[in-house]
């Protein structure tokens, strides 16, 4: 995904900041009635991921985001305000 850059003014000078893309993979859960999950990020903003209230599957429980389809690592809460690039983030579900 190419990158947005947001102008930001300060007196008489813009300055863009980037911001990178968010990308959710919910394997077959599907988000809540009427929650739009954020979709970017940037310098300064760090973004709280939804929880387990902003997401559905029947018969499943939500366990967390992982930045990784092998669900390697530890849960992710948030992703930092300072970006590096975009980010894939998969859900894990237990039964």
């Amino acid at each position: 995904m190419s990158h947005l850059f947001v102008p930001a003014l300060f007196g008489d000078y813009a300055v863009f900041a980037k911001e990178y893309a968010i990308t959710y993979d919910c394997k077959d859960g599907a988000w809540a009635a009427e929650y739009e999950a954020p979709a970017t990020y940037g310098v300064g903003t760090e973004v709280t991921l939804p929880t387990a209230e902003k997401l559905t599957r029947e018969g499943w429980s939500f366990v967390g985001w992982y930045a990784n389809a092998e669900y390697s690592g530890g849960i992710l809460t948030a992703i930092s305000a300072d970006p590096e690039a975009d980010v894939n983030l998969y859900a894990r579900w237990k039964q």
